[in-house]
């Protein structure tokens, strides 16, 4: 997520509203999930879910700021992802991949 606090509590916000309104449960799959923090989010409220980036950086920060949750942590491409989901965030990921018709449809 960005930088700025205020910006980022307005996400998670956002999220916890969408997953209320819409009645989502678990599996998550947080793709391209940075650092972290929205797996970590989730997971303080009970769900379980996967934790993907091809960032060795992004795993590693990862890890430690995920600790022992239920949240699974892979060092993959997206790409690569078969599993179902009932939930897929991707946020501040698109903009940054040539192919991202491709992620989309994949993810789908």
């Amino acid at each position: 997520m960005v930088n700025f606090k205020p910006m980022n509590d307005e996400i998670l916000w956002l999220i916890d509203t969408l997953i209320q309104k819409e009645r989502i449960e678990g599996p998550f799959l947080d793709a391209g999930g940075g650092i972290g923090d929205i797996s970590l989010h989730l997971a303080k409220k009970g769900f379980q879910g996967t934790f993907v980036d091809f960032s060795e950086h992004a795993i590693a920060e990862a890890r430690k700021n995920l600790g022992p949750t239920r949240i699974k942590v892979q060092h993959n491409d997206i790409l690569e992802i078969k599993d179902k989901f009932n939930l897929i965030l991707i946020l501040d990921v698109l903009e940054h991949v040539p192919n991202d018709k491709e992620i989309v449809r994949h993810l789908y």
